[in-house]
């Protein structure tokens, strides 16, 4: 990092790392440079995000007990996992479907050409 000048401000917050390798076509110098200037814009946060910095902000702190961690991860367990086994099943049975249909007579049925098919069965 490069000193700051005797005034106290610094001009340049920036830091240069310079790298000397040897790749396959000779050496290298690489530089890596790093901003520590802080950040004015934000980013927007979602909703909880939002909630647990205001209730900071309030003096409120939440706090999750390994129970709570236990209870819910179980709760989106028994909500998420079967929805998602339900879908898969559901594309499992349009790929079949499809791939017998195909077999018995469905290209040549419908006049596809070229990519068609493949074209109907990655949707």
């Amino acid at each position: 990092m490069r000193p700051s000048d005797p005034s106290g401000s610094s001009q340049d917050s920036h830091e240069m790392t310079t790298m000397t390798g040897k790749g396959d076509s000779g050496a290298q110098t690489f530089e890596v440079v790093t901003d520590h200037t802080p950040s004015t814009t934000t980013q927007p946060k979602d909703k909880a995000a939002a909630l647990l910095e205001k209730a900071e902000a309030d003096g409120h702190r939440v706090v999750v007990t390994p129970e709570d961690n236990k209870r819910i991860l179980r709760r989106i367990d028994l909500v998420i996992l079967p929805i998602l086994l339900s879908v898969y099943g559901l594309q499992s049975l349009d790929k079949t479907s499809l791939s017998y249909a195909s077999v018995f007579g469905l290209i040549t049925d419908t006049h596809l050409v070229g990519q068609q098919y493949s074209v109907s069965t990655s949707g």
